[in-house]
């Protein structure tokens, strides 16, 4: 149950803040489930009964699963309760990208807050499975409906979400409603290809299509590691913080404050550990470490996800003192 919460703590970061207990509550739900508790969300089973034969439709209309498009629902609408959903008829939390229809904003009105309006669930619904059927997501019709754990993965790596857990997320609530009964058995139709825009808009907008394309190639770079309940990638040769940061919609600012770099023009080297969320300011299960010979503040922080400014602070050491060896930091 620990771990649940822990995700709950993650979920702080989260975009919408009105989601953020219904996300919570989905985990909570899904760990009674593996605890062996056999009671479901009466709002869950609500909402997928309520949403399913659209699900169902779209699975032989477009050949996208039923059952990623009921968690994805589940997941990024708190089952249909929240603000985005009530006020909106966003069930997926799409945001306004090349969209010409009304639109509301989450926060301050800024294009990153920005998300597309609807006049009932069922047009969001519709407007979800276009949206998966551009470019972008080509690759994930060639799996099998009934692949919904390829699915899940799939979305998270061509950059649907951002938090690292996301695939896995749609998984536990797949099992733990069994929501992959709706997949089974769907006769999929023709699929419907991605409409085209006029040559004039495209050429119009070609620096913007330039750097979608970048953010295209981005996605999949890394494979997304844990430890320490946190989240980081591998550099590879080539990485620079930026490219690292469009990959995970961060800003460049947030990655190098993860990791500690106040240098804007380094570059992370080949197979470095490079944060992809903030690290902590007390560590939750380390008290000191004693250090070893030739390393420093930096990467002992990295080794062990701490601020680098905390274990200064926690360790009255100033901003360039050396670490000794055998020296003992304190994480506490």
């Amino acid at each position: 149950m620990f771990k649940i919460f822990s995700y709950c703590k993650y979920i702080d970061n989260f975009s919408i803040g009105n989601l953020k207990k219904w996300i919570c509550a989905i985990f909570l739900s899904c760990a009674s489930l593996t605890a062996g508790a056999q009671k479901l969300s009466s709002v869950f089973l609500e909402y997928i009964d309520k949403y399913k034969h659209i699900a169902i439709r779209h699975c032989q209309e477009y050949g996208i699963p039923a059952s990623i498009t009921l968690a994805q629902g589940l997941l990024e609408s708190g089952a249909g309760r929240s603000a985005l959903a009530t006020g909106s008829n966003n069930h997926f939390g799409i945001k306004c990208h090349e969209w010409e229809g009304e639109r509301t904003y989450v926060g301050a009105a800024t294009a990153y807050n920005c998300y597309r309006k609807y006049e009932s669930a069922e047009q969001g619904y519709e407007d979800h499975a276009k949206f998966l059927l551009r470019s972008r997501y080509q690759r994930l019709f060639e799996l099998p409906v009934t692949d919904y754990k390829g699915w899940a993965r799939g979305l998270k790596a061509c950059g649907y979400a951002e938090n690292p857990a996301y695939a896995d997320k749609l998984i536990r609530l797949i099992e733990a409603y069994e929501l992959y009964q709706y997949d089974t058995g769907q006769p999929v139709m023709a699929k419907v290809k991605e409409e085209k825009k006029p040559e004039h808009v495209a050429e119009k907008h070609d620096a913007e299509l330039s750097q979608k394309e970048a953010m295209k190639r981005a996605f999949m770079a890394h494979d997304v590691h844990r430890k320490w309940k946190l989240y980081f990638v591998v550099a590879k040769k080539g990485d620079t913080y930026e490219s690292i940061a469009l990959e995970f919609n961060k800003k460049l600012k947030e990655i190098l404050d993860y990791n500690d770099i106040t240098d804007k023009t380094a570059h992370p080297r080949e197979g470095e550990r490079i944060w992809v969320v903030k690290k902590y300011n007390q560590h939750p299960e380390v008290e000191f470490y004693v250090a070893k010979k030739g390393e420093t503040l930096h990467s002992i922080a990295q080794e062990f996800g701490m601020s680098m400014k905390m274990l200064q602070r926690i360790n009255r050491m100033k901003q360039n003192e050396d670490v000794i060896t055998g020296q003992k930091i304190f994480f506490r």
